[in-house]
This record gives C-alpha cells, sequence and structure tokens, in this order.
C-alpha cells in the first residue's frame, strides 16, 4: 500500500530493556495485525434471537447472559494480545499460560508481577499498547507534529 507514494510498512518490533544485577532483560512486543488463530480459539459470542410479531427475529443485545459473554470474550482478546504481542520475546516461556487455553490467558498479570516491579509492569504494558497501535498519545503527537509543519511549510 502506498500514500503520496510512500509505501507504508507495518508497525515493527519494538524493544523495552528491563535493568537487572546480572543481566539485562529485553522484551520485545510484536504488533498483532489479524485475530484470525483467536476468532478460531474464542468465538465472538452471538446474542440470543427473540420474535416479536410485525419485526419478525431482532437479536437481543441487552441480554443479561450475552452482555456478561461479550464482556469476558473482550477481556480475553485483550489478554490475547497482550500474550501474543510479547511472544516476540526470545525464549519467553509462561510458567502458568497455554495458548490453547484462554481460561489461562489472565494468568500473564500474576507472572509479570512476581518478577517485575509496578513501574516495570507498567513499561511492559505501555510497550505492548503502543507497538499494537493503542497509544492515542503517541498517535496526538504525530497528529501534532504534522499539522505543525503544514502551519510552517512555505505558501505557493
Amino acid at each position: 500500500m502506498k500514500i503520496a507514494g510512500l509505501e507504508i510498512e507495518a508497525p515493527s518490533v519494538e524493544i523495552l530493556v528491563i535493568p537487572r544485577d546480572k543481566v539485562d532483560v529485553i522484551i520485545r512486543a510484536k504488533p498483532i495485525m489479524n485475530y484470525d488463530e483467536f476468532d478460531k480459539l474464542c468465538p465472538e459470542p452471538k446474542p440470543p434471537v427473540k420474535i416479536y410479531p410485525k419485526q419478525g427475529e431482532v437479536e437481543d443485545v441487552n441480554d443479561p447472559k450475552f452482555k456478561k459473554a461479550h464482556d469476558e470474550w473482550a477481556e480475553s482478546k485483550g489478554h490475547y494480545m497482550f500474550i501474543e504481542s510479547l511472544s516476540a520475546t526470545k525464549d519467553l516461556e509462561w510458567a502458568t499460560i497455554d495458548m490453547s487455553d484462554s481460561s489461562t490467558w489472565s494468568n500473564y498479570e500474576n507472572e509479570l508481577k512476581a518478577i517485575f516491579t509496578p513501574g516495570e509492569v507498567y513499561g511492559i504494558q505501555s510497550l505492548v499498547m503502543t507497538v499494537c497501535g493503542l497509544n492515542s498519545d503517541r498517535m496526538d503527537e504525530a497528529t501534532k507534529s504534522f499539522l505543525a509543519a503544514q502551519a510552517v511549510a512555505p505558501s505557493e
């Protein structure tokens, strides 16, 4: 894909170095370009259908069970994104996570908190959010930079 004649590339892996006494810990995060594997493991829940006279079938998106299932699905997707992004870290092995079992995915938080300080955990979370395109501050900064450059460009 090109924009204004420039080839647009996918985001690249980003790195965070956490210093330790004996060896620095190198954390790598990659962007998640699609969720096909997640969708196979955790299909999005569908709302129940109600039948109304004159309206026919209508999805009941306000059904409490559906709302709860959808919230859990969305939370699982966030956990998947985090773990899959960090899979770019060389030789990373989770002790309590099985990628084929979504019920284990939330364990990543406890595993991180067991060996990293709160500030380091925040740094890892920020790294993942940034590389996955969820850092609004970074996008705002790029937008401001672009607009500032437009304002000082010589007029024709």
